[in-house]
């Protein structure tokens, strides 16, 4: 999704988090790769490096979108 971003430090972090996160809780690949860039997302609209709520990741996940393309 396109957003203002205002710190992108800490975004990769946060991007493997949400991958972490739902691996975690046995995902498929297509909503690790969602909940991976929600996350990393979410963290960089923030100002510093503070972390975004649950409910933030979750409203930019809804727009996020992703396929397996098999090769």
């Amino acid at each position: 999704p396109q957003v203002r971003a205002l710190n992108p430090v800490g975004a990769g972090d946060a991007l493997m988090a949400g991958v972490a996160w739902a691996l975690a809780r046995g995902m498929a690949i297509e909503e690790l790769a969602r909940w991976g860039v929600a996350s990393g997302t979410a963290a960089a609209m923030h100002a510093g490096t503070g972390a975004a709520t649950r409910a933030e990741v979750a409203a930019i996940y809804e727009q996020v979108r992703a396929e397996r393309i098999d090769a």
